[in-house]
């Protein structure tokens, strides 16, 4: 909502508004919709594209390291890909908050696979 500099002008109201029980059914709409997600018909996406593509970049990340690295968990690797296997878990928040934390998740995969 901070995208909306008229909203931020109304005192009180920072970048989250508050929204009454009448809001409900547009939530139940919401969860009931998740079919769409990764489909052009993806709303929500229109307004967190660049999560989205930083998640489905992680993801893809995740991926290659593991299947490249696989082959060498008898050879000292098992730590290693112990270790990363629960990297993800630090990828938390939304937005800005997000993309930090997947910038840690990059600088310590790094660290133990010199990608």
């Amino acid at each position: 909502m901070e995208n909306i500099p008229i909203l931020n002008m109304i005192p009180g109201v920072k970048s989250k508004l508050a929204l009454g029980s009448w809001f409900k059914v547009f939530y139940v709409m919401l969860k009931n919709m998740k079919f769409l997600r990764g489909t052009p018909f993806d709303f929500m996406a229109w307004f967190s594209n660049d999560v989205r593509k930083a998640d489905s970049k992680a993801l893809n990340h995740y991926k290659s390291i593991l299947m490249n690295n696989i082959d060498e968990i008898g050879n000292g690797k098992y730590q290693d890909l112990k270790d990363f296997s629960v990297l993800p878990d630090i990828i938390r928040g939304y937005e800005e908050v997000r993309l930090e934390t997947m910038t840690e998740y990059y600088q310590k995969s790094d660290n133990l696979f010199k990608s």
